[in-house]
């Protein structure tokens, strides 16, 4: 989807549009009824065996169906549900009909597809409660990372994106396989905080991952510390902790963390240090 599909406003009157209907359902329960939602918009749920996790048509009688892949974990079918219902609202703000949409996660991920990703998130974690639920948990660990996702019914990456999101906290992840010597992180959505209060990082990931390599060593533990980090003109020191997941193939160190701040924003990005 063109660039001005954001630029135009759309994208704000779809999350506005998210938020209204979230509002409009019982929201003291937890985990989100996405069922509810969805017939709001006429649509009908079926699980049926499929390659696609999921996507959306219109039969000959004109009721709208979901279709959401049988085999897939009860987390997945649920994101993929409202990743469904996002490009619903999505087309229906930008006058398109709904009868044919792109499969969840189809190999050209488009645009769209991403945007239909942050409304979905916004319909099983409304900041609201998302944001009153990460404050019980001010130190980052992944024992609250599991709690909060199962408050919430999603898995751990999509609890975690969550957080990254939640205005003023201070939030990142970055993973770097063993094997391969290859690195990712996890960043805010585009469109979020400026440039300016962007979060840089004191260290380097590689003395980090083997600061954790050489704990889980030592002590057969996973390692919990702090990672200093800069933001505009601030040090600060951000909890964090990390995951060792050893594969047949290869072996990944994760490391995450989060601070919550009284004003601050930022977005996480590591500087690349494993070029040479």
């Amino acid at each position: 989807m063109d660039t001005a599909f954001i630029q135009d406003g759309v994208m704000k009157r779809a999350l506005a549009a998210t938020r209204a209907i979230s509002q409009q359902i019982n929201r003291s329960i937890l985990p989100v009824d996405l069922e509810q939602i969805a017939r709001c918009f006429g649509c009908r749920i079926e699980e049926t065996d499929i390659k696609q996790q999921g996507y959306i048509a219109t039969m000959n009688n004109g009721e709208r169906l979901i279709r959401i892949r049988r085999g897939d974990s009860i987390r997945v079918k649920r994101f993929t549900l409202a990743h469904e219902i996002g490009h619903i609202i999505l087309r229906q703000y930008v006058g398109v009909s709904a009868t044919s949409m792109p499969a969840y996660r189809a190999q050209s991920h488009s645009y769209e597809e991403r945007v239909a990703d942050r409304l979905a998130a916004e319909l099983l974690m409304p900041m609201d409660f998302f944001r009153k639920t990460l404050r019980n948990y001010p130190v980052p660990s992944q024992n609250a990372l599991r709690a909060m996702a199962r408050v919430f019914g999603v898995s751990l990456t999509a609890c975690f994106r969550r957080i990254i999101e939640v205005p003023h906290c201070l939030a990142f992840t970055y993973a770097y396989d063993v094997s391969s010597r290859s690195e990712r992180a996890l960043k805010r959505f585009k469109g979020g905080y400026p440039r300016s209060s962007r979060l840089t990082f004191m260290d380097a990931p590689s003395a980090l991952v083997d600061e954790c390599l050489r704990y889980a060593n030592t002590t057969g533990h996973l390692w919990r510390g702090y990672v200093k980090a800069r933001i505009a003109e601030t040090n600060l020191e951000v909890p964090a902790f990390s995951e060792v997941v050893v594969g047949s193939h290869l072996s990944t160190v994760r490391i995450s963390g989060w601070l919550l701040t009284n004003g601050t924003g930022c977005t996480g990005r590591y500087m690349r240090s494993y070029d040479s």
